[in-house]
């Protein structure tokens, strides 16, 4: 396993100053195309995906992601922010899939960062968010709110989750964020700006169920959406 030297844990979202094939389906059901992702998202979305180099599952037939996991530790692999430093560590991630609905290849997503047991951020993707993928492997998209708890600001961010779902977990996690929106963050000194995206990988390969992880033991020090 790759040493990750650098110490210091930034955060996911915010300004950091320390440094396809075509689907064979015949109806309209979401299954990650590159059409599907420029319907849902935009085509200047779609090409800050390709260009972090997320990891898009195609096909109509996902598996159940239904449960809780718990991402950590999460490692910075591609970005288009300048300041950003590849390898930093980020803040810990805890989200819920739920509602799956196999039909249209919706579903929902709430999660929260995390400092120890503490929450930093609320995250929400209700009815907003489809799946893809076939066999065990997967992809969600999502247009979610993300909310500081302390401060009550909100952005708007496309975030998208690939993976290959196990009886414990998630294998071989990644996720990339895109500020869609920062809702009047007029001198970018809270968000990233509006385009500017990340992507990780959970370290250690596992997003486990999160019902196996102890919350308790993690010291987390950063907020993943404040400077």
């Amino acid at each position: 396993m790759k040493k990750i030297t650098l110490i210091s844990y930034v955060s996911i979202l915010l300004i950091c100053f320390s440094c396809s094939s075509d689907d064979d389906s015949t109806n309209d059901t979401f299954a990650g195309t590159e059409t599907d992702l420029e319907d849902f998202f935009s085509e200047e979305v779609v090409d800050a995906l390709i260009a972090l180099d997320f990891t898009i599952n195609e096909g109509g037939s996902p598996p159940n992601l239904q449960g809780t996991y718990f991402a950590s530790p999460m490692i910075l692999t591609d970005t288009n922010v300048p300041s950003d430093v590849i390898g930093s560590k980020f803040v810990d991630l805890q989200f819920t899939f739920f509602g799956q609905e196999n039909s249209e290849n919706t579903i929902d997503f709430e999660g929260e960062t995390l400092s120890g047991s503490t929450v930093i951020e609320r995250l929400s993707g209700i009815d907003s968010s489809f799946i893809s993928g076939e066999g065990n492997d997967f992809s969600v998209f999502s247009i979610i709110t993300g909310e500081i708890v302390n401060t009550g600001a909100v952005a708007d961010v496309a975030y998208a989750i690939s993976g290959t779902i196990s009886n414990d977990g998630i294998l071989d996690f990644e996720i990339a964020i895109l500020i869609l929106d920062d809702r009047g963050d007029p001198t970018n000194s809270i968000f990233l700006q509006n385009g500017q995206g990340r992507k990780f990988i959970d370290q250690d390969g596992m997003s486990e169920l999160s019902s196996s992880v102890d919350l308790n033991g993690l010291s987390l020090k950063n907020k993943a959406f404040l400077q």
